[in-house]
């Protein structure tokens, strides 16, 4: 699984399966958290 986390932000979690020698973009939208 993939985590991003920033401060001031809700976590943004994804889980999924690789392939060795591929290559994944990603693209996180991550929320305003309620309690900065």
């Amino acid at each position: 699984s993939v985590v991003v986390k920033k401060s001031g932000y809700k976590s943004w979690e994804r889980k999924m399966k690789v392939v060795a020698g591929s290559s994944i973009h990603l693209n996180a939208e991550m929320e305003k958290s309620a309690n900065p």
